[in-house]
């Protein structure tokens, strides 16, 4: 098989997960506001949310792919900040229905979930690194 159909490939099944992502995103949403359910009946959606870029994470590690090879700083730096945004409107959005308005408090949980978001980020790009490093060296000797 040519290099272009492989690449052509695997740039469907990246597409693919992406839109898995989104539409298990959109049925946690459907299920908690519109059917009431609680988290325990959103277990499927849980695991591919959390499982999937964990995965995807310990995958690049294993294979040595510097996430800086795959996407430039721009487009790295536009996708962290769309989803923190995302994340952010989110939990705004989640609490505003439940309480009917923010608190001064809720601003506490708001700037946590901020922090601990972007050092997830910080972490696993710096674990990224340092393993395509390692790997990189590996292939030169």
């Amino acid at each position: 098989m040519d290099e272009r159909i492989k690449g052509e490939y695997r740039k469907i099944y990246a597409e693919l997960c992406s839109i898995m992502m989104i539409f298990c995103a959109g049925s946690l949403f459907v299920k908690f506001f519109f059917f009431g359910l609680d988290i325990s009946a959103c277990a499927t959606e849980f695991m591919i949310l959390i499982a999937a870029p964990v995965y995807m994470l310990v995958r690049q590690c294993m294979l040595g792919i510097s996430p800086s090879a795959v996407m430039t700083k721009k487009k790295r730096r536009r996708k962290v900040l769309l989803g923190l945004g995302s994340g952010l409107i989110a939990f705004m959005a989640v609490y505003y229905l439940k309480h009917g308005a923010l608190q001064t408090w809720a601003w506490q949980y708001i700037l946590s979930f901020g922090t601990a978001f972007l050092f997830v980020h910080y972490i696993g790009f710096a674990l990224s690194e340092f393993f395509s490093g390692r790997k990189s060296r590996e292939y030169e000797e």
